[in-house]
């Protein structure tokens, strides 16, 4: 297959991949109902220099990504609780991430492995399924890989516009989620331009810096002002600083992305090792040398980095896609050329791996779904078939350049499971993972003159959809204050919880209704002050 014809498959359906399924099925816990509530209430409220949820500030998250959201609502009229609205910062920012993985690869390799990276970030499992979500991952993505690309750029070009750029684009970055904006490409681009003997213009300069900080005080000055220290305070000393050095969530032995990684970037993470592999033998001179340090000091500085703290999630190597699939993208389409045994062996092997793991995944997945969802086990089949296709994909590809066959044929075979995946298969899940209609129909019971409560660890779609706040206990002893001030209140809460309640003789519980949510079962009670009398039905 030559680039022309990888071009226009790409044309075609890279979009397709990264916008079906946006607005096909409603936001689903735990991040998706909050970041869109954070948005809502910027738009209700104008707090948007210090967000809010329910009503409390928000000092998790830097706002930018919240920006975008409230934003496109203002701009198309449609409010921020929509899944196509919270979710299209992402599909955006994944398309922008292409295009600058594009561009950086055409920097030192040719057009082919320029079109191979391309399609192989596109069909990465996490990436796919980041530019799918309402998730800040994603645009964090993008603007570290601008400010990588401007980094490299300005180093090849010497034209200050890049620096400048390189500067101003961590600096966003780090609006989106934190100092990794800038530690991730200032990293890289350090690290690299040091490996490769590249002193001839200087990068970090004062005004890079000033550049750098501007936006970052304009915020935080105006984030003091507004809400004092307290803000601040908890979003730099508790969500930055302590978040990685004491994390308290999320622990993995150091260990965890050695196996984490490959599976986030399936099917392609089977080629990690051979692309590995082959760069680490390969000839040292040369444009393509210096396009492979740069995604090796890439991906190892980012890998080093997040290995070294105890709280590590898969999504926090999410910038480091794009590196990878230059990388793997460069091995496969140059092995077959090559004389490094070791690495065609192991671009071998991958391939010779995927039917086994297809297969496994076609005998899994029911199970699992059952299990998340309490039913919809014949929703599997069509997802099941497209990956049985695939496998049989990969063994027309076997001829002429084995490797670079098998690689078009993978490429090809991926198509029918992300439409399935994102076209039919998520949206029927939606009935078992969304809370909207509980939602509503708890705001509706409530009606204009009771209050409206959740007991238990709050999951912020409640608030969403219900479109009112939602008064919260975790105790309760918490609860009984809230309804002795508060009056009678409409409450949802998992059945479980009855049994703590009924500890409790100063409220009265009246079973209303029970539904069940995926695996969960579900009630909603009418807690007012009283004797205590609830009964399961």
């Amino acid at each position: 297959m030559e680039p022309a014809t990888l071009w226009f498959v790409l044309v075609l359906l890279v979009p397709l991949f990264l916008w079906l399924g946006l607005g096909n099925r409603d936001l689903w816990a735990p991040d998706e109902p909050r970041y869109a509530l954070v948005a809502q209430e910027m738009i209700q409220h104008g707090s948007y220099v210090v967000p809010t949820v329910n009503g409390e500030v928000y000092a998790h998250k830097p706002p930018l990504f919240f920006w975008f959201i409230a934003l496109f609502s203002k701009i198309t009229g449609v409010p921020a609780s929509s899944g196509f609205i919270a979710r299209l910062p992402s599909a955006l920012s994944a398309l922008l991430t292409l295009f600058l993985t594009g561009l950086i690869a055409r920097e030192f390799f040719d057009r082919r492995v320029t079109t191979y990276a391309i399609a192989i970030l596109a069909t990465s499992h996490m990436f796919c399924w980041q530019a799918h979500a309402a998730q800040i991952d994603s645009l964090l993505t993008a603007l570290i890989v601008l400010s990588i690309f401007c980094g490299v750029r300005y180093t090849t070009t010497g034209k200050e516009s890049y620096r400048y750029g390189f500067f101003l684009a961590a600096s966003l970055a780090t609006l989106a989620k934190g100092p990794v904006g800038i530690l991730i490409p200032f990293g890289a681009i350090a690290i690299w331009r040091w490996r490769t003997q590249d002193r001839e213009r200087a990068l970090f300069t004062v005004e890079g810096f000033a550049v750098l900080l501007a936006p970052l005080v304009f915020w935080l000055v105006l984030a003091t002002l507004l809400s004092g220290t307290v803000y601040v305070e908890e979003i730099i000393g508790r969500h930055v600083v302590k978040r990685y050095l004491k994390s308290w969530h999320h622990i993995q032995p150091w260990y965890y992305y050695l196996h984490n990684i490959p599976e986030n970037m399936m099917p392609w993470g089977l080629f990690i090792p051979a692309a590995l592999v082959t760069a680490i033998r390969a000839p040292k001179t040369g444009s393509t040398q210096r396009g492979l340090e740069l995604v090796l000091c890439w991906f190892f500085f980012m890998l080093a980095f997040f290995s070294a703290t105890k709280g590590k999630r898969g999504l926090y190597m999410l910038p480091a896609a794009p590196a990878l699939a230059i990388l793997i993208a460069w091995a496969l389409d140059g092995l077959d050329r090559s004389t490094d045994e070791a690495g065609k062996n192991l671009a071998y092997l991958g391939f010779a791996i995927l039917p086994s793991v297809t297969l496994a995944a076609a005998l899994l997945l029911p199970d699992y779904i059952y299990a998340k969802t309490g039913g919809a086990q014949a929703i599997v089949a069509p997802l099941t078939l497209a990956m049985l296709f695939a496998s049989i994909a990969l063994i027309v590809g076997w001829k002429g350049d084995r490797i670079r066959k098998l690689t078009q044929a993978l490429l090809m075979a991926i198509i029918p499971i992300y439409l399935g995946l994102y076209g039919l298969f998520l949206p029927s899940l939606n009935p078992h993972k969304s809370v909207r209609k509980l939602a509503e129909h708890a705001a509706f019971l409530a009606g204009p003159n009771k209050n409206l409560g959740f007991y238990g660890d709050l999951l912020e779609g409640y608030v969403l959809y219900a479109a009112r706040h939602i008064t919260h206990a975790e105790t309760p002893s918490e609860l009984a204050r809230q309804v002795a001030s508060k009056g009678p209140m409409v409450t949802i809460m998992q059945i479980e919880k009855l049994e703590e309640l009924r500890e409790d003789s100063s409220m009265k519980i009246e079973i209303l209704e029970e539904h069940r949510l995926g695996s969960k079962n579900m009630i909603l009670a009418m807690v007012s002050p009283g004797v205590n009398q609830a009964q399961p039905e």
